[in-house]
């Protein structure tokens, strides 16, 4: 008699508990639905990089001798970059084109990927270099000074600090570039 009775309570304890998980589902009523997008109120629409932008990224700075930090010479980068795909918070670019100059070295780069994130105010570049002595990776790691607006214009710009120790050409330098400008050109 005993063991029934609890057989029951666990029974009805059962079924309270599952209406209590199920039944707020109900009442809740359909998910809000984000509008659909139309025009310029579309959310990607205010984002400040839209698909097929075109940038291009130049500045002056330093690169030191990974082997003796102490050694250090003027280096300059100029790349152009292509807005590929644009998502909430953050835009895909594919690299171009540009050249790095390292004291009197100049090399060329011709491709590479990146991404710049809009709520955190980065910028990450991976690149393939050639030189006179093949080709290297070099990885620029900066952060965006103040932020950015929706939507960038043509001829409108920006400014990223590209900082040392991340952004480096592999094996030789490690790179600065403070104040690096990323203007919209098209």
């Amino acid at each position: 008699m005993m063991k029934k009775r609890f057989g029951l309570l666990g029974l009805g304890l059962t079924l309270v508990m599952a209406l209590a998980i199920v039944a707020p589902g109900y009442a809740a009523g359909p998910p809000n639905m984000v509008p659909a997008a139309t025009g310029a109120h579309s959310r990607l629409a205010q984002q400040p990089l839209q698909v097929g932008m075109v940038l291009s990224i130049t500045g002056t700075g330093k690169a030191y001798a990974i082997s003796d930090q102490s050694t250090t010479q003027t280096a300059s980068i100029t790349i152009t970059v292509k807005v590929d795909r644009v998502s909430l918070g953050r835009a895909l670019i594919a690299v171009t084109g540009g050249s790095l100059t390292v004291g009197s070295d100049t090399m060329t780069i011709d491709s590479g990927r990146g991404i710049v994130n809009f709520h955190s105010g980065r910028m990450l570049l991976k690149v393939n270099v050639k030189g006179t002595n093949g080709t290297m990776h070099l990885v620029l790691y900066g952060k965006v000074n103040g932020h950015l607006s929706a939507p960038l214009g043509v001829g409108a710009s920006f400014t990223v600090d590209f900082l040392k120790p991340q952004s480096k050409l592999a094996g030789k330098y490690i790179l600065e570039f403070l104040g690096t400008t990323v203007t919209r050109t098209s």
